[in-house]
C-alpha cells in the first residue's frame, strides 16, 4: 500500500510540472486530476505507514512510536519549503527571467523525492503482530512467553473492553464509519474535528495575519512599501518554521508524555489530548485578544504548534487503544475527516471574517482584521477540550460499573 501512494504521489506531482510547462492540456482538468492524486497519495502513505506503526509497538511505548514518526510529517514542511530556495535562481520554462522561481523543476524534483521515498521505505515496512510472534517463538523454545505490560488504575480504562452483557464487543473493520454506531468514537471523532479545524485555520492564515499586522496586504503592495514587503517576508518564514518545528515538538514530546503518565501515573491519555486542545485555544484566543505584534504572535504560533502537534501524536494511540488493532487503518482513515471538514469549515470562517472586516476601505491593518475568526477557533478547540475530559469521565464511570457488576457474583457466591 505505501509502494502504491508514493506511486500516486510520483504521477500526480509529475502531472503538476508537465501541466504547467504547458505538455498536457486543457491545463484544469489535469490540475484537478494532479492534486486528487497528490492527495490520495499523502493520506496513503500517513495512514499506511501509521496503521504499521501501531501494529510493531506495545501500548505502552506506542505513543512515543507514533509521536516519534508522525514528527517528521511536521518537519517535511520546513524541509520542502528550505529546499525550495535552490529552484529560485534560474529561468522558469517558457522564458522566465534569471531570479524567478523554477517551478517545473521543483515540481520534478518533489515527484522524485516524495513520490520515490516511500515506495524505497516500503521494503523495510514490516507488521509482525508482535504478541502472536513473541508466543510463536516462545512456543518453539518451549519457554512460557512473558507477561505483557499491564495498566491499573484509571488508564486502564483506555485498554478495558467495553461489554454489554457480559461478552466483550468486538471492533472490526466496516465499511460505514466506526462513530456511525458508537457514541464514544463519535465524541472522540467531534472533538477532533473542533481542535483540528482551529489549528490549521491558523496553520493556513498565519501569513495573512503577518500582513494586516505590518500593514502589508494586496491593496498597499504598490504604495512604496519595498522595506515592509520584506519585513513582512522575513516575520512569514520565522511563522512557518516555528509551526512546522513545534508541531514536530508537540508530536514527539507529548507522544512520549502520554507513555510516562500512563505508565507511571495512571493519567489517561485522553488527558494529553485535553492538554493539546487547550494549547490550541490558548494561540487562537490569544491571537485574538493580545497579539498586537509579531514578538505576542509568535507566542501564540509557538502554541499552536506544540497543541497542533500533540493532538496528532496522541489521538492515534488513542484510536488504537479504544476502538482496537483490527480494522485501525480504517477507523482512523475515518477519523481523518476531522481536519478535512474542520479545516475547510473554519478556513471559510476566516475568509469571510477578513471580507467583513475589509469592507469597502482600500485595506485593513491590524488584529481587529482577523481577531472575531481567531477567537471563534479558540472557542470551539475549548470545547474540544471540555469534550474530551467528558468523554474520558464517561469511560471511567462505566468502567467501573462493569467491575461491580463482575464482581457482584463473586461476593454473592462467598
Amino acid at each position: 500500500m505505501v509502494a502504491a501512494a508514493g506511486l500516486t504521489l510520483f504521477l500526480g506531482y509529475s502531472g503538476m510540472a508537465w501541466t504547467y510547462a504547458g505538455y498536457i492540456t486543457p491545463p484544469f482538468p489535469a490540475l484537478v486530476l494532479a492534486y486528487f492524486l497528490v492527495g490520495l497519495g499523502s493520506s496513503g502513505v500517513f495512514n499506511s505507514t501509521l496503521s504499521t506503526v501501531v501494529r510493531n509497538f506495545p501500548a505502552s511505548s506506542r505513543g512515543l512510536a507514533v509521536g516519534v514518526s508522525v514528527a517528521f510529517v511536521g518537519l517535511s514542511a520546513l524541509v520542502l519549503s528550505q529546499l525550495a530556495a535552490l529552484f529560485s535562481r534560474s529561468a522558469a520554462p517558457g522564458g522566465g527571467e534569471p531570479g524567478s522561481f523554477d517551478c517545473f523543476d521543483f515540481l520534478q524534483f518533489s515527484a522524485v523525492a516524495v513520490g520515490l521515498t516511500p515506495v524505497v521505505a516500503s521494503l523495510f515496512l514490516v507488521d509482525p503482530k508482535w504478541p502472536a510472534a513473541i508466543a510463536a517463538v516462545a512456543a518453539a523454545r518451549g519457554r512460557t512467553p512473558p507477561p505483557q505490560p499491564s495498566v491499573t488504575g484509571a488508564a486502564a480504562d483506555e485498554t478495558r473492553p467495553l461489554l454489554e452483557g457480559g461478552a466483550p464487543r468486538t471492533r472490526r473493520a466496516s465499511r460505514l464509519p466506526l462513530f456511525a454506531s458508537d457514541s464514544d468514537a463519535l465524541l472522540l471523532f467531534f472533538a477532533f474535528l473542533l481542535v483540528t479545524g482551529p489549528g490549521l485555520m491558523y496553520i493556513n492564515n498565519i501569513g495573512t495575519a503577518v500582513d494586516t499586522l505590518l500593514g502589508y496586504t494586496d491593496d498597499t503592495r504598490g504604495l512604496g512599501g519595498g522595506g515592509d514587503g520584506h519585513r513582512a517576508a522575513a516575520a512569514r518564514r520565522l511563522q512557518v518554521g516555528l509551526i512546522s518545528v513545534c508541531n514536530a515538538a508537540g508530536r514527539a514530546i507529548f507522544g512520549a508524555l502520554s507513555d510516562g503518565l500512563e505508565s507511571r501515573r495512571g493519567v489517561p491519555r485522553v488527558y494529553t489530548l485535553v492538554t493539546g486542545a487547550g494549547l490550541v485555544a490558548a494561540a487562537n484566543i490569544g491571537a485574538a485578544a493580545v497579539a498586537d505584534s509579531i514578538p505576542t504572535l509568535t507566542v501564540c504560533t509557538v502554541l499552536l504548534g506544540l497543541g497542533y502537534g500533540a493532538t496528532f501524536g496522541v489521538c492515534p494511540t488513542v484510536v488504537s487503544l479504544f476502538f482496537g488493532l483490527d480494522g485501525f487503518g480504517a477507523n482512523w482513515g475515518w477519523f481523518q475527516w476531522g481536519p478535512a471538514l474542520g479545516g475547510q469549515l473554519f478556513n471559510v470562517l476566516f475568509g469571510v471574517v477578513m471580507d467583513i472586516e475589509h469592507g469597502d476601505t482600500v485595506s485593513c491593518d491590524g488584529r481587529a482584521c482577523y481577531a472575531p475568526a481567531f477567537f471563534a477557533a479558540g472557542c470551539a478547540a475549548a470545547v474540544s477540550a471540555f469534550a474530551l475530559a467528558a468523554l474520558q469521565a464517561r469511560r471511567s464511570r462505566r468502567a467501573k460499573r462493569i467491575e461491580l457488576d463482575i464482581a457482584a457474583p463473586a461476593r454473592a457466591a462467598v
